[in-house]
């Protein structure tokens, strides 16, 4: 999964959430503070750890973002270590120095429908595409039912950067079998 660490207000942690849930299905793990951290856990440490691991963040922008004392240095944390930062709009646009950078709109859009434009996004983004298309495959070769698969075929067509070793993956994938003998496969029935 693609680690992405997730920049919000307290007062939109609900929000925050459902889009964690949404990402999931993409194959994209969000940390979400609010979620993720365990009572009794040294909360700042945890959300070092998190932007020093992440591979990518999305700030949701809600007004009053800019008034936080944490979300600006959350974001300037990510663009510091040069890992794709994407911004949402929610009634409050980019400022700054992701201000120069077009926004996603997610006025009145459902988590699952933002999820797949910033699951996209990271797909032709240049620092993350290589990882996307692992990560895609990897959700091909999971896929539980023919429905699913069928949705991911579409997303193994987009690939661009094609390897010769998604090809073995992918056949592996198709193939019943208890266990998949390739290396770099992440299948396991």
């Amino acid at each position: 999964m693609l680690r992405v660490f997730v920049t919000h207000l307290a007062a939109h942690r609900d929000f925050a959430a459902d889009l964690q849930q949404a990402f999931f299905r993409f194959g994209i793990s969000c940390f979400v503070a609010h979620n993720d951290i365990e009572p009794t856990a040294e909360w700042q440490r945890e959300i070092e750890t998190a932007l020093a691991t992440c591979e990518g963040l999305v700030g949701l922008l809600h007004p009053g973002f800019h008034v936080s004392n944490w979300t600006d240095q959350k974001i300037g944390f990510a663009m510091g270590r040069g890992v794709p930062v994407f911004t949402v709009r929610l009634r409050q646009d980019p400022y700054g120095f992701i201000g120069r950078f077009q926004a996603f709109n997610g006025n009145g859009k459902q988590s699952s429908a933002l999820a797949k434009e910033i699951f996209d996004a990271f797909r032709r983004n240049k620092q993350t595409q290589r990882r996307m298309n692992e990560v895609v495959i990897g959700l091909f070769e999971q896929s539980n039912s023919f429905a699913e698969a069928k949705e991911r075929i579409g997303y193994l067509q987009e690939l661009e950067g094609w390897e010769p070793s998604y090809s073995t993956c992918i056949r592996s994938a198709a193939r019943p079998t208890t266990k998949s003998q390739f290396p770099g496969c992440t299948r396991s029935s």
